[in-house]
């Protein structure tokens, strides 16, 4: 969770400082990241044991033989073939959709399977963008793209948002929100002495 609070730090840094395409490309492995840890801490499913490491990234690539050896995984691989397009689950990079849906069938709240869902649409409405366009990635952009999806977000709503999303895995704003703050007025006034 500590690299979280660091990792929702520095997206706070790139927005202050206006660097959009930097946060909006960002946002993927944080995203990512939060379904994980919501899984392991709120959901008690530790997903990477599912998982088996890529011989060339050391990407997580989910196997369908590691969920089907035992009762927890073999209900994990029902809800991934329900939700698959194709025949079924095919082994496949961890995802945050295969991800969002686990959490969807097996969160007993609603506002968090509806908020996670709206973090995902956010990723999609807008990451292939900052990624495999050559554009200026504005607020306005950000916010007509993120509305094309149901719902217009500002670059700080979405900060805001994976802040919730965040909280929702156990992690409090309050210990984090004023660290650079904070750190920053210390070393001022370190260096007015």
């Amino acid at each position: 969770t500590k690299i979280l609070a660091e990792y929702i730090l520095w997206l706070d840094i790139k927005l202050k400082r206006r660097e959009y395409a930097d946060f909006i490309r960002a946002i993927t492995p944080l995203i990512a990241d939060i379904f994980e840890l919501y899984l392991k801490k709120k959901l008690e499913i530790n997903i990477a044991k599912y998982c088996s490491a890529d011989r060339n990234s050391g990407a997580l690539k989910l196997r369908r033989e590691k969920l089907d050896r035992c009762e927890k995984g073999r209900e994990i691989l029902e809800i991934l073939d329900s939700n698959s397009k194709q025949e079924g689950f095919k082994d496949s990079y961890l995802s945050s959709v295969s991800m969002l849906w686990i959490i969807c069938s097996c969160a007993k709240s609603q506002a968090v399977s509806e908020h996670f869902a709206s973090l995902r649409a956010i990723e999609e409405a807008i990451r292939n963008t900052a990624a495999h366009e050559i554009v200026s990635i504005t607020p306005e952009l950000i916010e007509n793209k993120t509305a094309e999806r149901g719902r217009r977000y500002s670059p700080e709503g979405i900060l805001d948002a994976l802040r919730l999303g965040a909280e929702y895995c156990g992690l409090q704003r309050t210990r984090y929100e004023n660290s650079y703050i904070v750190m920053n007025s210390l070393i001022e006034e370190a260096l007015m002495r």
